[in-house]
């Protein structure tokens, strides 16, 4: 068809050269007919061809909508405006700090219940680590060893070695040093970073170190989960299977909808911990463990490890010198949302036990109430009056350790 429509326009130039208007006339007629046909087939195929993107579209967002919505939102990285002594000097001064001993304690406070379902303390089997070691990404980034998860992957009599290895650290409850090294990488939190505090530390520890803590993480998880000790209706954050997000943005959805209809007040605050991860310290952690129960061997093992963590930064000037991580948890460390989580938990007990007394109920249902929604450490405290509000965000000052800190508290109406 495009060898025709080719030799018309040939054949229409020669015509208008040679003068000949009626054969001009009928050669421009064919033309435009020829090419009606060329663009209604064009639009045809193109529309085959956007039917088959959007279902590859579909495809990719039903198999990894988090990967999927990068690929759409994807933002180009900002550029660290520092240098290495601005970073360094800043890391230092945050994390090399003397281990604090304050904890949180409350006289009022009543410690869980015994487990009814005892932690699993035999040493990590092979089809534990061989698990763990399939689920994980052979992108992922090596800690300072350099050896990828694809050695793991493709060498499975490799993996005989690490049950001798984790065998001896869970009789001894020591940890290796070589487990609490990691290399900082900074991500930048704006466009023009300036300021070390608009950063995010990313550790990268070893390979074999995460593979040991995943095991470790998942029998922590399920040792909560299964006592019960974690309550999945108010904390969503880093628990398998659980669309937090999604699940407390409509559960606040539908109480700001029914305060509204039912022109009942309805008091919400949202909180946001500043550098929540890099300021928990080792000590609260620790007796965290001791107050939901875990065994002497886990609470070991976790104080072995957070001993010995030091780390070094990576700048564009360089690595930078080793510091100490006396406080905080390592970001990227498989460890670290079960811990902090474990943490976070103490507070999510105490502001949850005045629920039914303060807590927002619902028209349909004056015996529900919802007072507090947690995802790590973003925190929603839902209450029936301002002053309820205060109470609550009190007991965080008093978890965290703040006095006297100006709140600001929107009441919606």
């Amino acid at each position: 068809m495009r060898k025709k429509k080719r030799e018309l326009i040939k054949n229409l130039r020669i015509a208008k050269a040679l003068g000949d208007n009626h054969l001009s006339h009928q050669l421009a007629r064919a033309l435009r007919s020829i090419l009606k046909l060329i663009q209604g087939i064009s639009a045809q195929t193109a529309g085959y061809r956007g039917n088959f993107d959007r279902a590859k579209q579909e495809v990719d967002f039903d198999k990894n909508p988090f990967e999927y919505s990068k690929t759409i939102f994807k933002k180009e990285r900002g550029q660290l405006l520092l240098t290495n002594d601005q970073i360094y000097d800043h890391f230092k001064s945050t994390y090399e700090v003397p281990k604090s001993v304050r904890l949180y304690t409350d006289p009022n406070e009543q410690k869980p219940e015994i487990p009814h379902i005892d932690f699993h303390g035999i040493p990590p089997t092979l089809d534990e680590i061989s698990s763990h070691i399939k689920r994980k990404s052979s992108k992922s980034v090596p800690g300072p060893d350099g050896i990828p998860y694809i050695v793991f992957k493709k060498c499975p009599s490799v993996r005989k070695h690490l049950i001798n290895i984790y065998g001896k650290i869970w009789s001894r409850k020591q940890i290796p040093e070589c487990f609490g090294k990691a290399i900082f990488v900074l991500i930048p939190k704006k466009d023009r970073v300036t300021d070390p505090k608009d950063t995010r530390p990313i550790a990268l520890t070893n390979t074999i170190s995460k593979i040991f803590f995943s095991v470790l993480q998942t029998r922590m998880t399920r040792f909560m989960l299964s006592n019960k000790y974690f309550r999945p209706n108010h904390q969503k954050g880093f628990l398998p299977g659980i669309s937090g997000c999604l699940e407390h943005n409509t559960l606040l959805s539908e109480s700001l909808k029914d305060a509204r209809k039912s022109e009942r007040q309805i008091t919400v605050c949202w909180i946001d911990l500043e550098n929540a991860f890099g300021s928990i310290q080792h000590e609260l952690m620790l007796f965290a463990l001791r107050w939901y129960n875990f065994p002497p061997l886990v609470r070991d093992m976790i104080a072995s490890y957070y001993s010995k963590l030091r780390f070094s930064i990576i700048t564009k000037e360089g690595p930078s010198k080793s510091l100490s991580y006396n406080v905080g948890l390592f970001q990227g460390c498989c460890l670290s949302p079960i811990t902090f989580n474990i943490v976070i938990n103490i507070l999510v007990d105490k502001l949850i036990c005045n629920e039914k007394k303060w807590g927002y109920r619902f028209k349909f249902n004056n015996k529900y109430t919802e007072s507090i929604l947690a995802f790590a450490d973003d925190l929603a405290i839902l209450t029936r009056h301002p002053k309820h509000c205060q109470v609550l965000l009190d007991e965080v000052d008093k978890f965290c350790g703040i006095q006297d800190t100006p709140h600001t508290i929107r009441d919606y109406r």
